[in-house]
């Protein structure tokens, strides 16, 4: 169980260096960590990042 819990670890710790460099999308973050990492699990990082900080979608963020 180790071994996962540092993947993910270092997923999240990837997600948070590519909005340090200056990803604006959902989709530049999942780039960054792809071409970061050699196995991802895209569902996690795009999860993680609207967890951290918001919705991209304009239409998710005007029907709450």
């Amino acid at each position: 169980m180790g071994r996962m819990k540092d993947w993910m670890m270092d997923m999240e710790e990837h997600v948070c260096d590519s909005i340090n460099f200056g990803a604006k999308t959902e989709n530049d973050v999942v780039s960054y960590v792809k071409s970061s990492m050699a196995i991802v699990d895209e569902s996690y990082i795009r999860r993680y990042y609207v967890e951290q900080q918001g919705p991209d979608d304009k239409e998710f963020i005007l029907a709450r």
